[in-house]
């Protein structure tokens, strides 16, 4: 491993199993052990490993054809490529993102990234490769809407986990989701080589919290994701200071799960929660598990990021019918003014495009 990310901690966030939860001979006991495993990963981490999640097989299938976009010359790859500000969709060449500007003041944002992303979206069917577009087939657009079918009715579970967490009726997010509503994203991240010299300076991706709800990740292979470590001082103000000590985790893939998912909190869940559920710093440092490995991986590890939201108009507001929400003291001064989760999301944005 690279000097910087072995001194991060050697902690390991926790896995719930979905099998437990979704079994017809799930009991009481079974159930309520995943719930108290969920309510303690996203108040101590923001992150979770989710495994027998039933998307295996759709997540192998699509990694296939995802891989053989990224491995066309970049010139046919630029076809693809709607703007040049991110957020839009479409082919993302290398040095176009910098999410960490969201995130990091202006002098410290790293940049550029060493990944290529494709991001799609059902609300512009012009961002998939496919024949009607100019691409050679339509098997990347077909398994890529078919998967994200599986991962809307996934995240509506999640919603409902969250629920049932917080001690809230089962449906108390479903008009939030449900029949299309939710704004959802897929996006496919080809993480590229750091250059030799640049560790440290250049990085996969920069520090950055995610903008909204849940995001689903799913990784070919290990690629440097990490989170920060909370146990330091999280809500203290100090976290800037914080980023240069190493406090991180690493967050590996399991080598017996190796389709496990890792999901993570996003902004609108921590504001959503009064900080009950944090939204958590990562980020994709240059190298994985195994240094060398990582160097002779000539194509590189691919990540598909399933991004999740509320409708746009949903107005967040801090759950304070909650007990477990309440229990953070009064509401934090900076979640007292109104957004609508479409506001908050084009913030994030418009940030990451200065």
């Amino acid at each position: 491993m690279s000097k910087s990310s072995s001194k991060s901690k050697n902690i390991g966030i926790p896995i719930a199993d979905l099998a437990l939860l979704n079994s017809s001979d799930t009991d009481l006991e079974s159930s309520g052990k995943f719930l108290e495993i969920w309510d303690y990963a996203f108040r101590t981490f923001g992150f979770i490993c989710l495994i027998n999640h039933g998307l295996e097989e759709n997540y192998r299938l699509l990694h296939a054809e995802i891989q053989r976009f990224f491995q066309l010359p970049l010139g046919e790859k630029l076809k693809f490529r709607i703007a040049a500000d991110y957020g839009h969709g479409g082919y993302i060449p290398q040095g176009q993102e910098n999410v960490s500007r969201t995130f990091l003041e202006d002098e410290k944002a790293r940049s550029p990234y060493a990944v290529e992303s494709l991001a799609s979206s059902k609300s512009n069917y012009d961002s998939f490769p496919c024949i009607e577009n100019g691409y050679h087939n339509d098997d990347l657009k077909n398994l890529s809407l078919e998967l994200e079918v599986g991962l809307d009715y996934l995240s509506i579970k999640v919603m409902e986990i969250m629920a049932r967490c917080l001690e809230l009726p089962n449906d108390y997010f479903l008009d939030f989701y449900k029949d299309g509503r939710a704004v959802n994203n897929i996006r496919f991240a080809h993480y590229l080589r750091v250059e030799k010299g640049q560790e440290g300076k250049q990085q996969r991706y920069g520090e950055h919290t995610d903008y909204t709800g849940f995001t689903f990740l799913w990784r070919s292979s290990d690629n440097g994701l990490q989170c920060f470590n909370t146990s330091g001082d999280f809500n203290s103000g100090d976290i800037h200071a914080d980023l240069g000590r190493n406090q991180w985790i690493n967050i590996l893939t399991l080598k017996e799960h190796p389709d496990a998912l890792i999901v993570n909190a996003g902004d609108l869940i921590q504001r959503w929660t009064n900080d009950y559920w944090i939204s958590n710093i990562h980020r994709v440092l240059g190298n994985g598990r195994n240094e060398e490995a990582d160097q002779e991986n000539v194509s590189g590890p691919i990540s598909i990021v399933f991004f999740t939201g509320p409708k746009g108009d949903t107005k967040i507001r801090v759950l304070s019918q909650s007990e477990k929400v309440s229990s953070k003291g009064p509401i934090n001064d900076k979640y007292r003014e109104e957004v609508t989760a479409e506001e908050h999301l084009w913030l994030k944005i418009n940030a990451s495009n200065k």
